[in-house]
Formats: C-alpha cells, structure tokens, sequence
C-alpha cells in the first residue's frame, strides 16, 4: 500500500498538500517532479502471513409479517486464523501460533425492516453489526478495532404526473451518528480511517411515459 503527497509549488496554491494514506510496512520513495507540483510517494510492503484457513456459516432469513411490513436479515459466524503466523524482530523470528487473520471480524449480521405504508411510499431501516477485528496479524490487542452497530434509513415517495413519473429519494446514513473505526494501518502504531457521522443524500428520479 502507499501514501501519496502532493505538495504543490509557491505561487499555485500557496503550498497545500493533499495526502492519500494507504497501509504499509517497509518504506520505498519515489519523487515525480511536475510544473506545478511535487509528488511523493511512500509506499509500504507487507509480508505474507503464511498458511491460514477460514471456515464458517451464514443463515439468512426472511419474512412478510403483514401486508405492510416485511424483515430480512443474515447472520455471518466465521473463524479465521493464520496458522503458526511468524513475525520477525529485534531478536529474530518468533512464532505467535494461530492469530487471527487482519480484517477479518468473526461476526457480521444484518437486519433490514422494511414498511410500505401506502403504495406510493416505502421506508427502510438497516441495522448492521461487526465484530471486532484487527489491524494486522500478530494478535495485538492494542492494535484491535471494536465492534460498532450502525443503523441506515432510506425512503421513497411516487408521484405520478402527467407524462412523467417521479420518484423522491432520501438515504440518512449512519442514523444516530456513532462513532466508530472500521479501517486503518499500522506504521510505528495504530493509524485509524475516521468514519462519516450522520450524513445526507437526496436523489430524484424521473421517468417519462
């Protein structure tokens, strides 16, 4: 993975710099010299992690309750290790046994309600929950990332005009504005990606007959 700097020459933009992060380990340069800017970038090797395995179980379900209500959800339970996972130090190799594998949570469910209250207008609740998971594959407990449970909306209004059908859409992420970590990289410690709070998107569709 790489980190990417663009450190744009006096005059332009007075020397804003706009950085990419991505994961990594060890470190090679590279500088691309342009008009208007200076580009570096860092970009970092991880190791393999050897021999692992994954083995798990998803059920899903789903189920009309009434005319105006339905449920759909899956749950997701998984093992995933790295096996006799090897890591090398100041002192060498040393073998940390069975660890588990990076970014791999061992729980994912999904639950989705969706209500239809009239037929021209539908709204939908999408409730997620991740397990905790870790930023590489030593078993690092400080290195770990918490589980977190978000909750999505979306809704849908129809019209019907003349010629033309509209539709009305709006999608509230992350609902009740939890504060959570789901990616990140290791570099001399924990780097975390900041996720979005609640946020906002407004669409409108049309259709013409």
């Amino acid at each position: 993975m790489a980190v990417i700097f663009c450190v744009f020459k006096p005059g332009i933009f007075n020397n804003a710099v706009v950085a990419l992060p991505v994961i990594g380990m060890k470190e090679l340069l590279f500088i691309f010299k342009r008009t208007f800017c200076q580009i570096r970038i860092l970009i970092f090797v991880n190791p393999f992690s050897g021999k692992s395995f994954r083995t798990g179980i998803e059920l899903s379900a789903l189920a009309k309750v009434s005319k105006f209500l339905e449920l759909s959800g899956n749950l997701n339970l998984s093992k995933n290790e790295n096996i006799d996972f090897r890591q090398e130090g100041a002192n060498g190799v040393e073998n940390l046994g069975n660890t588990p594998i990076s970014f791999s949570p061992n729980t994912v469910a999904n639950l989705l309600v969706n209500i239809k209250p009239f037929s021209n207008f539908s709204l939908g609740i999408q409730n997620q929950y991740v397990g905790e998971q870790y930023l590489d594959n030593t078993n690092n407990p400080d290195l770990k990332l918490n589980d977190y449970f978000l909750t999505d909306l979306n809704a849908q209004y129809d019209l019907k005009l003349n010629r033309t059908d509209v539709a009305l859409k709006l999608l509230v992420n992350n609902l009740f504005n939890q504060n959570y970590v789901s990616n990140g990289y290791v570099w001399e410690g924990p780097i975390y990606y900041s996720q979005a709070g609640t946020n906002f998107l407004f669409g409108i569709s049309l259709k013409f007959r």
